[in-house]
């Protein structure tokens, strides 16, 4: 967290200047009665001799003065610690930096006051994205909603790291929810591990769903553990209200980069969400990916990712934002060891048209029914990555510099879809 001008309080929406103005009221009538008070005592009181010479230097207003400023220093000096040590005690994730409570409250109160944002998604893919609107020059409250089997690790980050609080960061069902996948030859995965390492260039996925974990219910005694999608999606799982109320209330709703089958469609193809992102009033924007997932998203392009996104959970946007910037050798090298290639932004595919204004002259070229917005989004960074050795299945960490969404670069096309749509 970045400390900031005390201007920034200043802003209307904040409550701060009535806040300040009550406080400075207050100082003002405590010196007052004081006064009153010091006055009455010294009648029947004698002031020591000693403390007479100490201030018998200088004329009146000088001392008074003088007073004011060392007295108005000792104050802030204490308040300024204190408010270092509180701050440090309500949010430990900014322990370590030169923060006050002043800081503390214009940030919270700059997430609850702003437009209202959900960010639907899960994995590292969703960092930038939130931090980009964390960056914005206008207030931003965003709530972000996880996939139901999403880990600690990106919970922490949010929380730890960029100082969402508990009711930012919600799962879109409680516990006891297991995701399945159901192959085109109605074969069924349970889980987001099995999902991943199923390569579906050998069989299709038909179907992503959440269903609650049968093996605590009757099905699975009656069905004898013999489960299809059918029965399994008669169990579905209670949805949070709070992460529907977040989509409803929302003015901008954001599906981030991540792994197609496991941090995009889970939480998009819960019934009780789907419906709540098509009767919200919001835009819709899609973040694409940068690179393809081997064994899921092979020879992707934007377009297919739409496709996919309305074939599995029925959702349709209104942008898309594609990175265009080119990216090193060196670094694609490496990702064609993995077998993913870049995300292809090809126009001649079918789905994508161009509307050109006939006044201006402007060209807007729709993706599946889209306004594509293209821009250079990249930074390529070096980071440590879980990798499966070929020859022991074992999996290992390594470092090599991978391209990620630059949230400063993201902020700037998000901030301009949100001029243009939100008034």
């Amino acid at each position: 967290m970045q400390r900031h001008n005390w201007t920034e309080y200043l802003k209307p929406g904040y409550g701060f200047k009535r806040r300040l103005a009550l406080m400075v009221q207050g100082i003002a009538l405590a010196t007052l009665g004081a006064k009153f008070l010091v006055d009455s005592m010294s009648r029947f009181v004698p002031v020591p001799r000693r403390v007479k010479q100490a201030f018998a230097w200088g004329p009146d207003w000088l001392r008074g003065i003088l007073l004011m400023i060392s007295g108005s220093a000792a104050t802030y000096y204490a308040w300024r610690s204190l408010s270092h040590e509180m701050a440090a005690t309500l949010a430990p994730e900014h322990a370590n930096e030169d923060i006050g409570l002043t800081d503390l409250f214009y940030e919270r109160k700059r997430q609850a006051v702003g437009r209202r944002v959900a960010v639907i998604g899960s994995g590292t893919g969703l960092i930038p994205v939130v931090r980009a609107f964390l960056l914005m020059d206008e207030p931003v409250n965003v709530t972000v909603i996880l996939t139901s089997h999403e880990g600690g690790r990106i919970v922490s980050l949010l929380r730890d790291e960029l100082g969402l609080s508990g009711k930012q960061v919600l799962y879109p069902t409680g516990e006891h929810v297991s995701l399945w996948a159901e192959l085109e030859d109605g074969t069924l995965l349970e889980g987001a591990t099995a999902i991943n390492q199923h390569d579906v260039r050998e069989k299709a996925i038909r179907r992503i769903f959440y269903s609650r974990n049968v093996r605590r219910i009757k099905v699975w005694e009656e069905t004898r553990g013999n489960l299809t999608a059918d029965v399994l999606s008669n169990y579905p799982p209670d949805v949070n209200p709070d992460a529907l109320k977040a989509i409803q209330d929302a003015e901008l709703v954001v599906i981030a980069p991540g792994r197609l089958y496991t941090d995009i469609l889970p939480t998009l193809t819960l019934p009780e969400i789907r419906r709540a992102v098509h009767h919200s009033g919001a835009k819709r924007v899609f973040v694409a990916n940068i690179m393809t997932e081997p064994g899921k998203t092979d020879g992707f392009s934007v377009k297919d990712y739409l496709a996919t996104l309305r074939q599995l959970a029925q959702i349709t946007v209104d942008y898309v934002i594609a990175n265009d910037a080119p990216i090193s050798e060196e670094v694609l090298e490496k990702y064609r060891l993995e077998g993913a290639e870049p995300v292809r932004l090809r126009d001649e595919e079918t789905g994508i048209s161009r509307l050109v204004f006939a006044d201006t002259g402007e060209q807007t070229v729709l993706v599946e029914g889209a306004v594509l917005i293209t821009a250079p989004l990249i930074t390529e960074t070096p980071q440590l990555i879980p990798y499966r050795d070929p020859e022991t299945g074992d999996i290992r960490m390594r470092e090599m510099a991978i391209a990620r969404h630059d949230p400063h670069r993201l902020k700037a096309v998000l901030a301009q879809i949100m001029r243009k749509e939100l008034v």
